[in-house]
């Protein structure tokens, strides 16, 4: 016990001893601000993608809510040749298609005298269904004091 008792009155020990203590207190400072650092990481990475949530919600809600038709429709699996044939024939807008083409662009269709109210339901049912619009070409003609409109559609499906 001697030594040990030698050693502790040494001020060399005293020095060692204080800079061990400082460098044990200085690990323990340091493992605790990287714990820190992190936990902050960790839990702004969690509100970026609880944020990113919320947004594609909101776009899809806004979406949807848009989308809102009085027709009710299915998609159909088909040639969407067959499928635009059914969509015409559905709304009664037969009588009044002009042109029904394939191409090696997509479905060319031309319509006339299509009010307002029919057009927005049937670009509604064509989304529904798949198809997309490539192209488009609406002119308002002036039919026995009214408004109708002539539709020219580049049509594609999704």
């Amino acid at each position: 016990m001697n030594i040990i008792a030698e050693l502790r009155e040494m001020p060399e020990t005293r020095k060692l001893t204080l800079i061990y203590l400082l460098a044990v207190l200085l690990w323990i400072a340091l493992l605790f601000l990287l714990f820190r650092i992190y936990d902050t990481s960790h839990s702004l990475r969690t509100s970026l993608n609880t944020g990113d949530q919320i947004v594609n919600n909101a776009i899809l809600y806004q979406a949807s809510s848009s989308k809102g038709s009085s027709i009710p429709t299915q998609a159909i699996r088909g040639e969407p040749l067959s499928v635009l044939s059914e969509i015409v024939n559905t709304l009664g807008l037969r009588d009044r298609m002009v042109q029904l083409q394939s191409n090696v662009s997509g479905i060319s269709l031309q319509l006339e005298r299509v009010y307002g109210e029919e057009l927005k339901d049937f670009l509604l049912t064509l989304d529904s269904r798949g198809l997309k619009i490539k192209t488009a070409e609406l002119k308002a003609l002036p039919v026995d004091n009214e408004r109708l409109l002539a539709v020219t559609l580049l049509l594609e499906q999704n």
